[in-house]
Formats: structure tokens, C-alpha cells, sequence
């Protein structure tokens, strides 16, 4: 037997296949200690009635309440004649047992009408009727979990009462015979094309996979989970969209035994002939080797599983090993970002192309916090925006979010942009970092072709022909003029950060003409919130001067501008200031 103390998993494996208990059609589990989960396996050859003696222990006067309850539950269902779902208990001790093959429960404890048989403790005596077949007995101790952990209370049964703690099965009318259950697990994991998350070592794991045409397969997931957030989760993406396939969460899991965090998943899906990755992240606590609580019905299959429903379609599937960003292929590189961070690159993209954006930033309340989007250059105007209810988990901490997804682009000149907050950056986190926390910021990469040496072209918004006058980086208390000339009547479009609040703006930008006439300015009412503090303004306009020549004027005050914020700095700090083009 292989023991530990409360908080970590004890695991006792049964005799080799074929020996029998020491008394012929009996099997026993007794002198459990504090935070052990045992397992035993049985097989019997012929139908036959299993007797059963339990001994279990609840967490106090919760479960009693909530007896209660679902004894007025039932009366309810009674009268109005229909089923009203019941409420879950929660029990400290417990036993269970689930057939081999199909991994279904067929008896637990603390399911049962059971009977208080000593202060914290439940007993049970009855009989279940089982199939010929193979089966997996469990039993699992976690007196006290601390009463701090995300399971609830500690549990309130004594060392004294823990001593009691049993179970005692017996088969009439037939044999009983002890095997490995090492070697019934073996055969299930054989039955996988993939199988994610069994360690208790590993945070992230994920493995890339062919399929050669249409299967049918049977995903099988069992993790940690609440109504607004997934702990221990598995998901499936097609590697070539990077649409999600499928994913692990409250609302498509079930309960899966054992704490109400445990939740299990059994889906049929067909995956069309092409490439996948399946990923699976885990938190750290309750799971293999570390279970804070007690363990679901089916704790060996912790993590994700997915097989062929026929086994004839194992020939269909070839697993490859998973490279988040493949070597060489990237068209903008801004990864390892810090805290209070500004990354910006340019590029031409010479033909419409299906791009891959891979970004990984800080989001929570719906909000991002470190973040990236891709501009037109010429237009100054966002043609993608890394959204919070666009992202996924990147694993780790809840806030840690990843976007990896298409975006078919037509040629033309871009400009890519990373902003990060003062806290949780690269090589600086305040929370669990992400599974890939190297490429914490954004990489832009071909989709569907590899990158090729004429599929891009170096941009340098500095030294952009079209640009016709540019004042940026401005800092506080500065007056910065620009002139330029227009050698015929035409278009131009002015892109202008400032400070501004009700109504007025302390920060601005203007146009004078060779007169000295004012023929534009930065009015507080043609401008939008420019990310971060409110009073961070942005215009974006198109204007039509006639030839000649003109001046633009930037005017800070003392206060909140370029490299000295009083507040939150906007999304793209260095634009503070006012760039002209031609349109």
C-alpha cells in the first residue's frame, strides 16, 4: 500500500489478475487514513447478488439540512406527479463502485438510503444485483479539507470516527476474484487515440492529430469545474481554422461524483478528415497525486479522452507533436512582453491572405487589459481588435487569454500593436501563468501556406511617403509646429490623440493655412475614448484643402501627456500628437 497523509492520494492496487481473496467471494477495505483514496477490482464470471456493508461519514449538519429538503422535494414530486430534482450532499467518506468496461458508476454510498450510525457517520446494508463482468470498488477519506479551498467547509468527522470507517462486500452464487486494476486501466488507455491530463505533474499538455477521413469518436472528460470558470478543462481545435471543435465546461458537463466541482463529459462527435490539437490545463490542486477533496467516480480517467467509436478507424488518426507557433513563420514577432509595455511593427502584405493571429494577454470583467490589435496604415482605422469575449483560456490563472484565429486580410500596408498594464507580464506574474508564456504579446503568421519571401514587404511608418507632416511623442507643457505643403486641391486625413473631458480639450492639434487662418481643430466633440483613461481622445477625419501651404500646431498643458500619464495612458501611447496623410 502506498499511503500519505491528509490532502494527498493513497492508492492500494489489487492482487494480480485471477487471484482470489483471501476468503473466497468477500473483499474488504478498512483502516482508511485521512485524505486516501484505495481502489480494489473484482470480476465475476456469472450474474450474481453482491451484499454490501458501509460505513460512510457526511460533513456535519450541512448534509442533514439538506436531507430535509429533498425529503420535501420528493413530497412536492408526489403531489404535482413529476420529477423535481433533488439537492447534492456532500460527504466526507465514501465508497463506490463503477463497472470496467463502460466506466459507469453502479453503486454509491452516499447515494443511498442510508442510516446515522454514530456522530458524523452513515451506515448502509443491502444488496445490489450485478452482471457478469468486471468491476472497480473505491473508497475515499478527506475528514478535513482545511475549510479554505474552493470545495466549501472542512469536513466535521473525528480521528475516533474515521477508525470506523469499512466496507465489506460479499458475493452469493458465484466467485469472486481479485484483479489488477493497473491492467483493466491498461486495456481502457488502449482503447484511446488520445489521452490528456492523467498526470498529476504536468499544468498543460496538447498533442496534434491527423485524421485521414470522417470519424465517429467518443470524448470522455473528467476535470474541475464551476458555473463561471473551468479549473481542470479539456478543448479540441481544428488546426487549420482554429475554430474550436470542442470544449469542457459547466454547462455541457455533468456531475461526476465526489465534490460538485468534479464534472464529467461523454459526447459523440464526428470529426471530418483533417488536422486537430487537443489541449488539456489543470490549476494545480485537486486532481491525480493531489485531490483536496474527494476524487470523481472515475478518478484514474482525470483529463481528456477521445477514441474511435470503431476500433477499425484507429488507422484513420497519426498524432504529431504540436508547435504553437511553427518556426520561421512568423510575419510579426512581439512576444516576452512586460508590464507597461508598447510594441508596434509594421508590414505590407502583397496579396489577400488567410492570416493567423496568436495573442495572448491579461483579460478579466469582460475587459482586456494587455492587449492587441492590427491597424490600417493608411486609414489609421483597427481592421482587427483582440475582444475579451473573443478569447479562450490560455491556461494558468482564469485572466490568462488567448486568441488563436483567421483573419483573411486584402493586400495592403498594416500596422501591429501590443499594450500591456502595469501588472501580470511576462516574467513578472501576479497570478499562474499561461500554458505558452513566452509568446505573451502577438504573432502574426500565414494560415493556410507557408510564409514566402514575396508575400510581405518591410514597413516603417516613420519614413511613409504619405505622410505629409507628423508630431508625435509629444510630452507635457510643449507647442510643436509643422509645415507642409499641398501642391494641388485634394484630400487629407488627420489621426490626432489628446486630453479632453467635459467637453473641452487640454491636448489638441490644429491646421492653419499661409494666412493664418484656422481651417481645422481638435474638437472634443468630434473625438472617441482612446483607451485607457476616459480623457484620452482620438480623431480620425478626412479633409479637403485647397494648394498651398499650411502649418499643424500641437499644444500639450502641463499635465498627462507622452511618458508622464497622471492616469491611464491610451491603447497606442506613441501616437500622442497628430500625424497627416494623403488620402
Amino acid at each position: 500500500m502506498i499511503a500519505s497523509r491528509a490532502g494527498c492520494i493513497a492508492l492500494v492496487l489489487a492482487l494480480p489478475a485471477g487471484v482470489r481473496a483471501q476468503d473466497a467471494g468477500t473483499l474488504q477495505i478498512r483502516d482508511l487514513t485521512p485524505g486516501e483514496v484505495r481502489m480494489e477490482a473484482f470480476q465475476i464470471e456469472m450474474p450474481a447478488t453482491l451484499r454490501i456493508d458501509a460505513i460512510g461519514a457526511e460533513s456535519g449538519g450541512l448534509n442533514r439540512l439538506v436531507r430535509m429538503r429533498n425529503a420535501v422535494v420528493r413530497l412536492v414530486s408526489r403531489v404535482i406527479d413529476q420529477d423535481v430534482p433533488t439537492f447534492v450532499e456532500e460527504w466526507g467518506a465514501t465508497a463506490w463502485i463503477i463497472e470496467a468496461a463502460s466506466r459507469e458508476m453502479v453503486w454509491r454510498l452516499d447515494a443511498m438510503d442510508t442510516r446515522e450510525s454514530d456522530r458524523g457517520l452513515r451506515s448502509f446494508e443491502g444488496e445490489l444485483r450485478l452482471s457478469a463482468g468486471t468491476y472497480e470498488v473505491f473508497y475515499a477519506s478527506f475528514p478535513h479539507t482545511g475549510g479554505h479551498d474552493h470545495h466549501g467547509p472542512g469536513w466535521l468527522y473525528d480521528r475516533q470516527a474515521a477508525s470506523k470507517l469499512r466496507l465489506d462486500l460479499e458475493i452469493e452464487g458465484a466467485e469472486l476474484l481479485r484483479v489488477d486494476p493497473a491492467e483493466r486501466r491498461a486495456r481502457f488507455e488502449a482503447s484511446n487515440v488520445i489521452a490528456l491530463g492523467r498526470s498529476g505533474g504536468e499544468r498543460h499538455e496538447r498533442v496534434a492529430f491527423d485524421v485521414a477521413r470522417p470519424v465517429d469518436v467518443d470524448l470522455y472528460m473528467v476535470g474541475e469545474a464551476t458555473r463561471n470558470r473551468s479549473y481542470d478543462h479539456g478543448w479540441v481545435i481544428d488546426a487549420d481554422t482554429r475554430e474550436p471543435v470542442w470544449a469542457f465546461d459547466w454547462v455541457r458537463s455533468q456531475p461526476a461524483g465526489g465534490a460538485s466541482r468534479n464534472r464529467v463529459v461523454r459526447e459523440r462527435l464526428t470529426l471530418p478528415a483533417g488536422r486537430y490539437a487537443a489541449f488539456f490545463s489543470r490549476d494545480g490542486s485537486h486532481g491525480p497525486g493531489s485531490w483536496q477533496a474527494l476524487p470523481p467516480n472515475d478518478p484514474a480517467a482525470w483529463g481528456l479522452s477521445i477514441r474511435p467509436v470503431s476500433a477499425a478507424d484507429r488507422d484513420a488518426f497519426r498524432t504529431y507533436e504540436y508547435q504553437p507557433v511553427p518556426e520561421g513563420q512568423a510575419i510579426v514577432s512581439m512576444t516576452g512582453v512586460g508590464h507597461d509595455a508598447t510594441r508596434s511593427a509594421g508590414f505590407i502584405l502583397t496579396r489577400a491572405t488567410d492570416i493567423r493571429f496568436f495573442a495572448l494577454g491579461e483579460g478579466s470583467d469582460q475587459a482586456m487589459h494587455d492587449a492587441a490589435w492590427l491597424e490600417n496604415a493608411s486609414t489609421f482605422e483597427p481592421v482587427w481588435t483582440m475582444e475579451f469575449e473573443k478569447t479562450g483560456h490560455a491556461g494558468g490563472a482564469g485572466k490568462n487569454r488567448l486568441f488563436d484565429g483567421v483573419v483573411h486580410l486584402p493586400a495592403g500596408t498594416y500596422i501591429a500593436h501590443y499594450s500591456t498594464d502595469g501588472s501580470h507580464a511576462y516574467d513578472d506574474w501576479n497570478g499562474e501563468p499561461p500554458m505558452d508564456p513566452e509568446f505573451w504579446g502577438l504573432t502574426i503568421l500565414p494560415a493556410r501556406e507557408e510564409l514566402t519571401a514575396d508575400m510581405t514587404l518591410p514597413y516603417d511608418r516613420a519614413s511613409d511617403p504619405a505622410v505629409i507632416a507628423r508630431v508625435e511623442r509629444v510630452g507635457s507643457g510643449h507647442h510643436v509646429r509643422r509645415s507642409f505643403q499641398l501642391e494641388s486641391d485634394g484630400d487629407v486625413r488627420v489621426y490626432a490623440l489628446g486630453e479632453g473631458s467635459s467637453g473641452e480639450m487640454y491636448d489638441y492639434a490644429r491646421i492653419m493655412d499661409a494666412t493664418g487662418r484656422e481651417v481645422w481643430r481638435m474638437r472634443y466633440e468630434d473625438t472617441v475614448h482612446a483607451g485607457g483613461s476616459g480623457k484620452n481622445r482620438r480623431v480620425n477625419t478626412v479633409l479637403h484643402l485647397a494648394a498651398g501651404a499650411y502649418d499643424v500646431i500641437y499644444r500639450t498643458d502641463d499635465s498627462h501627456a507622452w511618458d508622464d500619464w497622471n492616469s491611464t495612458r491610451p491603447s497606442d501611447p506613441e501616437s500622442w500628437g497628430v500625424t497627416v496623410r494623403r488620402n
